[in-house]
């Protein structure tokens, strides 16, 4: 079951529009190290953030890749954050003022963080009061990482080789 799959399962009332932008047919560029069942549990967590504070209960997920990241943006056009919350938004147990009566604990974007620390990645927030957020999250490409040391081997290899030199 897919995490949207799975959010919706628990909440048939929301809406996950998922769009990927210049991603291989292959999936060959959504590939990152790490522990799936993590990085599904902060997926949904942004996913279900963002319905459960948007009126219209939906979140537009947008899955794109540079060179060396994998990159998600979740937003929604819910009630936005005032920028002092902003600072204050990855700390376990905060929680908004102008959450009025969405229930929940303050504990969901602190795992997140967490889980995207612990996959070297990255997480950014842009929120506007009343016009919603959009949360992005960098996940370095399990590719990018080894490639460096790959080309250095080869392009040395080459040398020695031309030069008639061992390895």
């Amino acid at each position: 079951m897919t995490c949207r799959e799975n959010l919706l399962k628990q909440n048939p009332d929301y809406r996950v529009d998922i769009r990927f932008e210049g991603i291989s047919d292959d999936g060959a560029d959504l590939l990152c190290k790490g522990k799936s069942k993590l990085l599904e549990t902060a997926f949904i967590n942004m996913a279900e953030n963002a319905c459960k504070y948007s009126e219209d209960r939906t979140v537009r997920i947008r899955v794109t890749a540079d060179k060396r990241n994998i990159i998600l943006f979740f937003t929604d056009h819910g009630i936005g954050m005032p920028e002092e919350y902003l600072k204050h938004l990855f700390e376990p147990f905060h929680r908004g003022r102008n959450v009025h009566g969405v229930s929940g604990k303050g504990i969901g974007l602190a795992l997140v963080k967490g889980i995207i620390k612990l996959h070297s990645g990255k997480i950014f927030v842009q929120s506007k009061v009343n016009r919603g957020t959009t949360i992005e999250i960098a996940l370095p490409k399990m590719a990018w990482s080894r490639w460096p040391v790959f080309k250095a081997v080869l392009t040395r290899r080459a040398l020695k080789a031309d030069r008639g030199a061992d390895l």
